[in-house]
């Protein structure tokens, strides 16, 4: 039984550091592409948020790209800690993290919310206007 234990902890272990690694990279904001099919249903299409796209698409939104396996990470990290095993570095420090992460990706949340019904209330006399400031916001 005690193998089978310390096999599973191996594999949580590689596991969980290859993980983090790759959800650590992930671009901050993801764009969502709202586009209405023939059948009048809508097509929703996520892509990375990329500084090079158009600098203003009325059709998309932005949205956080906090990868709930980060989350899932984190709370079997606190977990495995105190059942005494020794976690990854990586690991614990992401966890000792929580509600930084917490806090940020709220205010991030909040923050794109606000911007979404600001650019879907202006009018196109106002964005045609607003053009120049709209292309520095997006750089």
């Amino acid at each position: 039984m005690r193998t089978y234990e310390d096999k599973l902890y191996e594999h949580w272990q590689s596991e969980t550091n290859i993980k983090l690694h790759l959800l650590l990279k992930q671009s901050l904001l993801k764009k969502i592409s709202v586009s209405a099919t023939s059948l009048g249903s809508s097509a929703i299409a996520e892509s990375s948020f990329s500084a090079h796209e158009d600098w203003y698409d009325a059709n998309s939104t932005y949205d956080v790209n906090f990868a709930p396996e980060l989350q899932e990470i984190i709370m079997e990290s606190k977990y495995m800690e105190q059942l005494g095993f020794q976690i990854p570095q990586l690991a614990r420090n992401v966890a000792l993290q929580e509600q930084k992460f917490i806090r940020y990706t709220t205010g991030l949340n909040n923050m794109l919310h606000r911007y979404g019904k600001l650019m879907n209330s202006l009018s196109s006399a106002e964005t045609k206007l607003m053009t120049e400031h709209i292309r520095e916001l997006h750089r």
